[in-house]
């Protein structure tokens, strides 16, 4: 069986920033290869919890474009 090299965006939503990256996944290991982050719209997170999820994907459309990734989505 042979192993492709795969292309991966990672998300991390937090209090203060959502941060995106992209990571090119080969066999010897994975590697960043893009980055970029965008504030949290305040108020929209309280106790760990997603309040506002319209503003939520606002800031991170922000980031993914901010990105500038040529994945497409697969679901």
């Amino acid at each position: 069986m042979f192993f492709r090299p795969k292309k991966i965006i990672g998300i991390d939503i937090g209090s203060s920033s959502i941060k995106l990256f992209e990571l090119d996944v080969s066999k010897s290991g994975a590697q960043v290869v893009n980055f970029s982050f965008a504030p949290t719209p305040p108020h929209s997170i309280v106790g760990g919890e997603i309040i506002e999820p319209i503003s939520i994907a606002s800031s991170i459309r922000s980031a993914l474009d901010q990105l500038g990734s040529k994945r497409e989505c697969a679901a």
